[in-house]
């Protein structure tokens, strides 16, 4: 079944919404898996030409009658305490801990997503989720045609990250289609 339905960014003010509860729930996953204390945040939609990342990003996407793509970028210690705190009490060989670490970065944005998508579902219609990609050392992410990039920066003791949401443009028509889930 077939309907017009209207994704989480269809607007300005519900693509803001949809950052606050992201960067909501990033902060209380470093507080909670991390002992990270967050020291500021700050939200805002990006006039720019391209993203630039940090030393390791966790990248997904989502698809709700069109596809946006989420980022993790994060600074290399920032990433590094997450990961210490994550495995604590767990043997880990040296030559494999970069392999963890982005396990690491990919839990995180799997299960931060995870809960924030489960706000804002609605009955019968699933958002369809990527697995996700780590890119290490990467200096930016270039914006294509009409996309609108989102951003929000949390400011930690143990360094900084930033939190990149990508649409189309397009969202703003409101002529999508979602196929309900039976």
């Amino acid at each position: 079944m077939t309907g017009n339905t209207a994704f989480v960014f269809e607007s300005d003010s519900g693509a803001r919404t949809f950052m606050e509860v992201i960067v909501e729930r990033t902060k209380a996953f470093l507080a909670e898996e991390g002992a990270i204390a967050e020291l500021s945040d700050a939200i805002g939609f990006l006039e720019s030409q391209s993203l630039v990342l940090k030393s390791m990003t966790a990248i997904l996407t989502v698809e709700d009658g069109a596809k946006m793509v989420l980022a993790f970028s994060f600074d290399r210690e920032l990433i590094d305490r997450l990961f210490e705190q994550y495995s604590l009490g767990i043997e880990i060989p040296e030559d494999e801990k970069e392999m963890y670490v982005e396990e690491t970065a990919g839990d995180m944005i799997n299960i931060v997503v995870g809960n924030v998508l489960a706000r804002f579902q609605q009955p019968g219609i699933a958002f369809k989720i990527s697995t996700p990609l780590i890119i290490n050392e990467a200096k930016s992410i270039s914006k294509y045609k009409n996309t609108r990039f989102y951003s929000a920066q949390i400011n930690t003791e143990a360094g900084s990250m930033m939190v990149y949401c990508v649409t189309p443009g397009e969202l703003y028509n409101k002529h999508f289609k979602r196929e309900k889930v039976l």
